[in-house]
C-alpha cells in the first residue's frame, strides 16, 4: 500500500485543499477503513467557514458520516477481519472521567472523536478509527445507505430521551438531514399526524415521501393554523431541527400543555432565544436537548430496515469535485451531499 492518499484537507476558514496526505499508521487497537461513501454534515460546513470549529485544529481532514471496508487491523483486534463492511461511531469515550463513570459517555471529557482527532476524518481514501467503535453493515444494506447511519442515529438517540406515545402529534421545524431523520423515526415509532415546516420548497416532495401529513413553508404559511388543525390544544411533540433561535421561540406556544419540545438542531452558541419560562412553568412543558448519539448505532441499523432513507442523499460527487459539492450544500439545494469513492 502507498504511504499517501488523496484527501480533502482543511487549513482554516474557507481554506480546503485536495492534496496528498499521509495514510495514518494503524495502532494495536485501530482499524484502517477504505472509505466508500462520506457525507457532508452541517458541522463540517461550520468548521470550513470558521463559524464554529467544534474543537477542530488545522490542518485536518474532516468528515465523520461514512461507510467502507476494513483495509488493515491492529494486532489486538480480534472481532473483525480485513474486507468487512463497516461504519464507525465518531466518538470514543475514555471510560475513566467523571461522566464516563456515571454512565454518561456522551459527555466524556477526554473523548477521541473524528472532529478533533488529527489522524481521523473521512473526506479521504482511508480513515483511522478505534476498532471498538466499528459496526458491521448488514449484507442487505448498501454502502450508500450505511453512510446515513450516523445522522439517523442522532434522531434515534433523541427519541430515546422522550416518552412519545403511539398516535402523538408531531411538529418538526426544519427539513434538512436531521429533521427528515426525525420524521422517519417518528413515523417508525407510530406517531399520529406529522407536520413538517421547511422554507425550502424543493424539500417538500421528499418530506411527503417520508410520511409527513402536512408540509408547509413557515415564511408564507401559518404554523399556528396547521398546529391547531391537528389539535386545538397544540402539538404533543415539537421538534426543533433547524438550529434557529426563531424556531426555538416558536416551539413553546405551539406545544400542548404537558407536551415536549425536543431541541435537536445545532444553534450557534452565541445566538439566544427569547422564551417564556413562565409559560413553560405554568403549562409544564418539557424541554429536552439532544446531541450526539451514544449507544444508538445498533438500534439505528435495525430500525433502518423499516424504511428507505437513500432519497435523502440528493447529490453525489467525487472528492476532487469538493468545491462544487460544498457549494451545492451551501446553496441549500441539497438535503445530503455525499462524496463517492467506489
Amino acid at each position: 500500500m502507498s504511504k499517501t492518499m488523496k484527501g480533502l484537507v482543511w487549513y482554516g476558514p474557507n481554506d480546503l485543499r485536495y492534496e496528498d496526505w499521509p495514510i495514518p499508521e494503524v495502532g494495536p487497537d485501530d482499524a484502517l477503513i477504505k472509505v466508500a461513501y462520506s457525507g457532508i454534515c452541517g458541522s463540517e460546513m461550520s468548521i470550513v467557514h470558521g463559524t464554529n470549529t467544534h474543537g477542530a485544529k488545522a490542518p485536518k481532514i474532516l468528515g465523520h458520516e461514512f461507510a467502507g471496508t476494513i483495509a488493515e487491523l491492529g494486532k489486538n483486534v480480534r472481532d473483525y477481519k480485513v474486507g468487512d463492511r463497516v461504519t464507525a461511531h465518531p466518538h470514543a469515550a475514555c471510560g475513566g472521567c467523571y461522566f464516563c463513570q456515571r454512565g454518561q459517555e456522551g459527555f466524556c471529557q477526554n473523548a477521541f472523536n473524528f472532529i478533533t482527532a488529527k489522524d481521523s476524518g473521512a473526506f479521504c481514501e482511508y480513515t483511522l478509527v478505534r476498532a471498538k467503535n466499528l459496526y458491521r453493515i448488514p449484507d442487505a444494506m448498501s454502502m450508500k445507505t450505511a453512510s446515513l447511519i450516523e445522522p439517523i442515529s442522532i434522531a434515534v438517540h433523541a427519541f430515546s430521551l422522550i416518552n412519545m406515545q403511539p398516535g402523538d402529534s408531531v411538529l418538526i421545524q426544519g427539513g434538512g438531514t436531521i429533521g427528515l431523520s426525525c420524521l422517519l423515526i417518528a413515523k417508525a415509532c407510530g406517531a399520529g399526524q406529522i407536520i413538517l415546516s421547511e422554507p425550502m420548497t424543493s424539500r417538500f416532495e421528499l418530506a411527503k415521501k417520508f410520511g409527513a401529513d402536512i408540509v408547509l413553508n413557515p415564511l408564507t404559511d401559518s404554523l399556528e393554523d396547521a398546529a391547531r388543525s391537528v389539535c386545538k390544544y397544540g402539538i404533543d411533540l415539537n421538534i426543533e431541527a433547524a438550529g434557529n433561535p426563531k424556531t426555538c421561540e416558536a416551539a413553546i406556544p405551539l406545544t400542548k400543555s404537558g407536551g415536549t419540545v425536543l431541541v435537536v438542531g445545532v444553534c450557534p452558541p452565541d445566538k439566544l432565544s427569547a422564551i417564556s419560562f413562565g409559560d413553560i412553568n405554568k403549562r409544564e412543558i418539557h424541554i429536552i436537548g439532544a446531541n450526539w448519539s451514544p449507544y444508538s448505532f445498533d438500534r439505528t441499523i435495525e430500525i433502518m430496515r423499516r424504511f428507505d432513507a437513500d432519497p435523502m442523499i440528493t447529490h453525489e460527487f467525487k472528492l476532487d469535485q469538493f468545491k462544487e459539492a460544498f457549494q451545492t450544500q451551501e446553496d441549500k439545494s441539497a438535503v445530503k451531499t455525499t462524496f463517492v469513492f467506489e
